[in-house]
């Protein structure tokens, strides 16, 4: 029994994971980590005069829906989940998303593996 049965051994099973690799990595850069991400979101206070829509006392506050703000200086910042980060510049805005970048890089090692396997060397008999 071969222990290592996922190692490429041939040229099929090479340009197979040298594919899965490259597109990663292109995956990667297309989501441009480098970038920094958006973890949080600001509510801007609407001003008219004698009136104040959003009012804000320094330190964290909870709404009905279980968002929670932190509002200082009468700016209030509330933390995103992190199914809705996203990088500041990515190529293209849905790529942006690290869920949706750990989805296709998922996608791309199942595709990788199943290349693997697909062109195992036959076994001489």
């Amino acid at each position: 029994m071969d222990s290592r049965p996922l190692l490429p051994r041939n040229r099929e099973q090479k340009l197979g994971a040298f594919a899965g690799i490259a597109v990663a990595l292109l995956l990667l850069a297309l989501h441009n980590p480098f970038s920094g991400y958006v973890t949080t979101a600001e509510r801007i206070p609407i001003s008219i005069p004698g009136l104040n829509l959003f009012p804000c006392e320094d330190g964290w506050e909870r709404e009905d829906g279980g968002t929670d703000w932190f509002c200082q200086d009468g700016r209030q910042v509330r933390r995103l989940p992190f199914a809705e980060w996203r990088t500041e510049a990515p190529a293209f805005a849905w790529i942006g998303r690290p869920a949706n970048l750990l989805m296709l890089l998922v996608i791309d090692a199942l595709a990788a593996v199943a290349w693997l396997l697909l062109f195992r060397p036959e076994k001489s008999a």
